[in-house]
């Protein structure tokens, strides 16, 4: 026989955790969450697709020309390691605004989309060549 649940069995832990994550979802959407995360895991692909295209066939095949100066000034990872982190930190900074700036979801959604189809697969295409 199973015993039921009640608040004097639950850890204390239980209950500052589940306090958190309420007062989380007061400042974050969940959908602006996971699109955040997912354009998150799209910029590490890009970084992982970029260094080993720039290694393989030159500076000169990067499309971006600020990080294409950048990474003859001060080498392809930490071009690539500091252009990508600023922009983690600025996909951060949307998701925290997503529940009080109401243009913040639709705008991760297009940034998605133009990322996949703008960064990821154009490397995908000149890798298999």
């Amino acid at each position: 026989m199973l015993l039921p649940i009640t608040a004097d069995s639950l850890p204390k832990s239980a209950f500052v955790l589940k306090a958190r994550w309420a007062r989380l979802n007061d400042y974050v959407d969940n959908r602006a969450m996971v699109l955040g995360f997912i354009l998150i895991a799209l910029q590490l692909i890009d970084a992982v697709l970029t260094f080993h295209g720039v290694s393989a066939l030159g500076n000169d095949v990067e499309g971006n020309a600020f990080i294409a100066s950048l990474m003859i000034y001060i080498g392809p990872f930490w071009a690539l390691a500091l252009t990508k982190f600023s922009a983690i930190l600025f996909i951060l900074f949307l998701v925290a605004a997503s529940r009080r700036v109401s243009w913040v979801k639709p705008s991760l959604y297009t940034l998605n989309f133009i990322y996949l189809s703008a960064a990821i697969l154009p490397w995908c295409y000149l890798l298999t060549i």
